[in-house]
């Protein structure tokens, strides 16, 4: 038992290693020196942890978000080596600590009781599944019917609502192929307690129950917390109004049990989004069951989809609309980069100092994307970054390459940081790592993943809406062996909208008729041993790093744990350094010749023009030659002697090279003056650097383009 009458014995019930797990082991760290599982009892349970406590100022039962119940008063939690119904036994992990840690109240961990997202409302599920033990080994062939019919009968009558009660029966049922009758009892059971009719509750379950297993139980349903908005669902559920005017109450009851505790957000593009401390998106798993746990509204079942939907059409007429970020946000005009940690904090780096301030108080919103872990930065104990993802790579000269292994691994560099400044860059470079196997290609990428996240790996993408998917609701996107010539004819397109931010829109999942638009922030990296540079809209998009065959023979596991390991040092490496380049990137971007121009002007203000002048020359060089490769121009420019350096419009060009080509015998495909006047619109950034073209606009009416060459 917990609580004060075990002298304050409260346990903390983690439903994984999260940020509340985090916060206790960053606590314990500081007050004592030492971990959570040095100190005092940690237990493994079927679905998480749980830390022993003893409290001296007595602890309520609640529950926060983000995976964290608080065992209190009133509650008790089942000890090891007791056996979990599915079958997990509840084992201790660390056997050898005896003593439990004494603490003054929960508050001096950084888990305070009056917190606002600290509600008491759906801490029921720890009674369903602790009734469901209890009674598990009764459940047997020939009393399960009267069983299922006293125990509901007793549950209703204390107040118990009707979706707790059917998962207490769902919990001991396991295969019982009746399960449908035991179900449609306890709803008849519920209408005969609710119109005041007979039923045998108590003095059921004495009949077929040991008195001290129905003495736990008793106790155990009469702790419960059953909020009222719950038992208010199940009085309108099961009233006598029509069908369409109950799920009318239902979803207003919920709408504003909701409006009260966070706010319904909708982004330009329409993307909903539901805010609560975390960014949860309508349509996504996580808001389904949040509606489940807390209200006992099954999304499957009529009055869930009712609600769902409401919620939806609510929130696109009603709901607050902002953007809403992953990982990172750049606010120029104020020179503030937002940075996600994953865990409801929000990094706030101004160019000299690091805050933290929680998710949207800012005005800023982020969720949090499929993998990402939380992570705590350490300010003090840095490590460098660059140390973990790049130094120990081997980068090589090579085809498609032009730049030095020093060269390439400043360009690494600069694409990391690149990532936290998206909002400079409405195009994005298309970072592809070459390579024979073995190379360490998918090994930087990896690592980076690892780094930014805490998991996830290398994806793939089965068709273009799984691509969409994937570019909606990241921040970085990175592919594995994206081939010439074996990638599907949809993938290239589409990688170009990405880079350059076009538009966007989506069908939504949940309906046939709404859409949403977004313009992509998502990055994207891939590897490759045969880049497709014959995909002229990829080329001139593409950074291409080449990477010869790694000398270590270090496990790629042990690599990879190595930045999980050191992943907060390595955090509060990349803080400071970009805090340093915050009043950088605030200077006036400077013109450049580079095709990527966005992503060219932030890595010269980020590292000077001087230092970066060269690596930009040789990355433009390889672009030049991939486009050219397949245009008639320079065979035909090479062979012109006459005229170069008159002012020449398409028309005029268009008939000299024709009749030079058909003289020479050259390949000419353009069968009118429009056709090379598109061409020339692609290609002339390549051929100013290649052959000297320049260009302007002619003055007065019917104003058009004009070239000619440099002598």
């Amino acid at each position: 038992m917990c609580g004060s009458v075990s002298g304050g014995f409260t346990v903390l019930d983690f439903d994984k290693i999260n940020g509340w797990w985090n916060t206790l082991n960053s606590w314990v760290e500081r007050t004592y020196g030492k971990t959570v599982y040095e100190l005092t009892p940690v237990v493994k349970t079927s679905r998480g942890y749980q830390v022993y406590l003893r409290v001296s100022q007595p602890e309520k039962k609640r529950r926060y978000p983000g995976g964290l119940d608080i065992q209190g008063e009133k509650s008790y939690v089942v000890a090891p080596p007791s056996i979990h119904p599915d079958g997990p036994m509840y084992r201790f992990e660390n056997p050898d600590v005896l003593s439990i840690l004494q603490v003054g109240s929960l508050e001096e961990i950084g888990i305070t009781s009056t917190e606002k997202k600290a509600l008491h409302i759906d801490t029921q599920q720890d009674e369903v599944r602790l009734i469901g033990e209890l009674i598990s080994p009764h459940w047997q062939q020939g009393n399960r019917h009267d069983l299922s019919l006293s125990i509901s009968a007793f549950l209703a009558k204390i107040g118990w609502p009707l979706p707790m009660v059917e998962d207490v029966i769902k919990s001991v049922s396991g295969n019982d192929s009746e399960l449908g009758d035991r179900l449609r009892a306890v709803r008849d059971t519920y209408s005969r307690v609710k119109s005041n009719q007979p039923t045998r509750g108590y003095k059921g379950l004495e009949e077929t129950l040991p008195l001290t297993t129905l003495q736990r139980l008793e106790a155990l349903a009469k702790s419960a917390r059953i909020p009222p908005l719950v038992r208010k669902i199940d009085d309108i559920r099961l009233c006598d109004d029509k069908p369409f005017l109950k799920n009318r109450h239902i979803a207003d009851a919920v709408r504003e049990s909701l409006t009260e505790t966070g706010t319904f957000l909708r982004t330009p593009g329409n993307e909903l989004y539901y805010f609560e401390g975390s960014t949860i998106a309508l349509d996504s798993p996580e808001f389904k069951a949040l509606i489940e746990k807390r209200f006992g509204l099954n999304p499957t079942e009529v009055e869930g989809r009712y609600v769902l939907s409401n919620l939806e059409n609510e929130t696109l007429s009603q709901g607050k609309k902002i953007d809403v970020y992953r990982l990172a946000y750049w606010d120029r005009s104020a020179g503030i980069l937002f940075i996600h940690t994953g865990n409801g904090e929000v990094l706030k780096l101004n160019g000299s100092t690091i805050d933290c301030v929680k998710n949207g108080d800012s005005g800023v919103y982020f969720a949090s994307e499929g993998w990402q872990q939380p992570f705590k930065p350490d300010l003090n104990s840095v490590l460098s970054p660059w140390q973990y993802l790049t130094d120990d790579l081997s980068f090589e000269l090579g085809e498609l390459v032009a730049l030095t292994p020093q060269q390439q691994t400043e360009v690494a560099k600069f694409w990391v940081l690149s990532l936290f400044f998206t909002e400079e860059l409405p195009t994005k470079p298309l970072l592809c790592l070459t390579g024979d196997a073995g190379s360490g290609k998918s090994l930087f990428l990896r690592r980076l993943v690892r780094f930014l996240y805490g998991s996830g790996d290398l994806d793939t993408v089965r068709d273009k809406d799984d691509l969409w998917a994937s570019l909606a609701s990241g921040h970085l996107l990175v592919l594995d062996d994206i081939e010439s010539g074996q990638m599907p004819k949809w993938l290239g397109p589409e990688l170009k909208r990405a880079a350059t931010g076009q538009t966007i829109t989506l069908r939504k999942l949940y309906t046939t008729n709404s859409k949403a638009s977004f313009t992509p922030r998502c990055f994207v990296a891939f590897t490759s041993i045969n880049p497709p540079i014959g995909d002229g809209a990829i080329a001139e998009r593409m950074v291409i790093l080449r990477l010869k065959k790694r000398d270590s023979q270090t496990p790629e596991s042990r690599l990879l744990r190595t930045v999980g390991d050191n992943r907060n040092k390595l955090w509060g490496g990349l803080l400071h350094e970009l805090n340093k380049c915050i009043p950088k990137v605030r200077t006036q971007a400077s013109d450049t010749t580079f095709r990527m121009a966005d992503w060219a002007s932030l890595v010269e203000r980020i590292a000077g023009q001087e230092r970066t002048k060269p690596i930009l020359r040789g990355l433009t060089s390889f672009q030049d030659e991939a486009l050219l490769a397949d245009s008639p121009l320079p065979a035909i420019i090479d062979e012109w002697k006459e005229q170069r350096e008159e002012w020449l419009a398409p028309a005029q060009l268009h008939s000299i090279w024709a009749n030079l080509a058909s003289g020479r015998g050259l390949h000419y495909p353009f069968r009118s003056t429009q056709g090379l006047s598109n061409h020339l619109a692609s290609v002339r950034g390549n051929l100013a650097r290649v052959f000297g073209l320049e260009w302007q606009k002619t003055t007065g009416r019917g104003k058009s383009i004009v070239y000619h060459f440099r002598s």
